[in-house]
């Protein structure tokens, strides 16, 4: 297996290089940004790219990004300190093979690389968390928000109401309803939020930035 690395932290090189040696993988080389790789890259291949997401003149993903626009089947490693959802989500849309923390690198490289190498990919357990985690939430206010949409003019009006701290009694006497009236509005829409009171209800609206 060969590699080639994309790195401008030289320590960070240093310790991938010995580790990499230390396993008889096959170092390539190595550049400080990401437009030296891509230049090198069209001279010669490699079986895997070691990226790291934050360089100087051009950045991992703009690298990654390169090689989707050019239709380049070049295996990725995403090796960076972000562990944070959008980085972790535009590195995924832009083709990476694998993502992993540099806090990981030392334990985990090695298989991930080998993994990635036989044609599938590789995220580290707190890359798939991190990323699991914040699709869900995304899943749930797509939810809430078509909820929201969905409402009837007059339930709209009643949970603005709410938001601006009216009593369900005196939402009924402002709209000229009966309080059962006004609460089974409110208790529909709470079921379809999944929310047990008018307090969630109320974050749930503030969340979507309903008005």
């Amino acid at each position: 297996m060969t590699v080639y690395i994309a790195d401008d932290c030289k320590l960070i090189f240093e310790g991938l290089k010995a580790l990499l040696k230390s396993e008889g993988i096959k170092l390539l080389g190595h550049s400080h940004n990401g437009k030296e790789v891509i230049n090198w890259l069209k001279n010669n291949q490699v079986d895997i790219l070691i990226l790291d997401y934050q360089m100087p003149i051009m950045d991992g993903l703009e690298v990654l990004e390169y090689l989707k626009l050019n239709k380049k089947e070049q295996k990725t490693l995403v090796c960076s300190e972000y562990d944070h959802y959008p980085f972790i989500e535009n590195a995924i849309l832009k083709g990476a093979s694998g993502y992993i923390l540099k806090s990981e690198a030392s334990e985990q490289i090695v298989n991930a690389l080998h993994t990635i190498n036989r044609g599938h990919l590789y995220f580290s357990d707190k890359i798939k968390s991190v990323y699991i985690e914040n699709k869900s939430k995304e899943k749930e206010e797509k939810e809430e928000n078509l909820v929201f949409k969905e409402l009837t003019d007059n339930q709209k009006t009643i949970i603005k109401l709410l938001m601006q701290e009216y009593t369900i009694e005196e939402i009924a006497n402002i709209l000229g309803n009966d309080y059962d009236t006004i609460a089974s509005h409110l208790y529909r829409i709470r079921n379809k939020l999944n929310v047990k009171t008018n307090v969630g209800l109320v974050k749930s609206a503030l969340k979507v930035n309903f008005n």
